[in-house]
């Protein structure tokens, strides 16, 4: 079913692993939300360069709805090929100025973005003139704190980057990490549930109409995260070892690559496949703090000494925000 957009938005919806690009077309300058991943941004700029994106015409503006490797990563390569400004939401500048790899969850995965500088920023309750269309900026915080979403009341129309897909929204952080994200979560589903909203463009995935029903679906999802942060932890650790990897399949982290499951004894991820897997995994398992949730043991055939070395280096070092002085954390080769 065609989704009604005014005649100036156009939404490329996008593969693995990059971010959807809005693009709000008009005659003043062209504004494009949002630039994908870093190694997608040959099909980025191909896109944008063709006739349902720019079409020969100047970028006058490239934002971001928030600064995740994902939705960050062809700035550069779109700066240089257009010479456009880029706007941020402010509350993502200092991690951007200094460079912050580990603030922006580059460096926990093995992801990417290169390094760009910003030229404004934008703050909620800002309203702006892109496409011929007024955009609200509102505040999104929970799967990233900074995160904006852009509303223009007069079409319906609601740009929610990872705040809201049709089937949930993006990663959060659990209490034993955070304590603040999952309850921002709430209130920035709350607002959108406020809102007289009749199209979603999301950061992921369709456009799309059906806004109680995804509305229905995301705060069960959260529910089911609040009350059980082991299966939360689960969840992220799979999203973010996706996002260095490829896709995982759905029914757990297995194929060749690593596999995960509540055991007895505790929480147990066993990695067996990519050389770079081992690594990944003993650095989510510190930053995502499962060593504060229950037991961890990680069995590992493809480290050997130096990457058991590396894990108790990271452990001992306190990598993790939260890590229980209880917690056991044994490695075998």
């Amino acid at each position: 079913m065609a989704v009604p957009l005014p005649p100036q938005v156009h939404v490329f919806v996008r593969d693995w692993l990059s971010s959807n690009n809005v693009v709000l077309k008009s005659d003043a300058g062209h504004v494009v939300i949002d630039s994908g991943y870093h190694t997608h941004a040959p099909l980025t700029l191909g896109l944008l360069e063709g006739r349902f994106g720019l079409a020969g015409g100047p970028l006058a503006l490239l934002v971001n709805s928030h600064c995740h490797s994902d939705h960050i990563g062809g700035n550069a390569a779109v700066r240089e090929r257009y010479g456009c400004p880029i706007a941020v939401p402010v509350g993502e500048a200092e991690l951007l100025d200094p460079w912050d790899a580990a603030g922006l969850l580059l460096t926990y995965a093995d992801q990417h973005a290169p390094q760009f500088r910003f030229d404004r920023t934008i703050a909620p309750g800002d309203v702006n003139r892109w496409g011929d269309l007024d955009w609200e900026a509102l505040a999104a915080p929970g799967h990233d704190m900074g995160a904006l979403m852009f509303y223009n009341r007069a079409h319906r129309v609601l740009i929610t980057g990872d705040a809201l897909w049709a089937n949930g929204f993006g990663f959060v952080l659990p209490r034993e990490i955070d304590a603040t994200c999952l309850p921002a979560t709430q209130a920035t589903l709350d607002l959108i549930a406020s809102l007289d909203v009749g199209v979603v463009v999301p950061g992921h995935g369709e456009p799309f109409v059906d806004v109680a029903g995804a509305l229905a679906r995301a705060y069960s999802r959260l529910a089911a995260l609040e009350a059980d942060p082991v299966r939360n932890a689960r969840h992220i650790m799979k999203a973010m070892l996706s996002a260095s990897t490829g896709p995982l399949p759905r029914n757990g982290l297995d194929r060749a690559m690593a596999t995960s499951s509540c055991v007895s004894a505790g929480y147990c991820l066993s990695v067996t496949g990519a050389p770079n897997a081992f690594s990944r995994a003993a650095r989510l398992i510190a930053f995502f703090g499962l060593t504060s949730v229950s037991p961890v043991e990680v069995t590992s055939s493809i480290g050997g000494a130096s990457a058991r070395a590396k894990l108790i280096g990271w452990v001992a070092a306190g990598s993790a925000p939260s890590i229980a002085s209880t917690a056991r954390c044994a490695v075998k080769g």
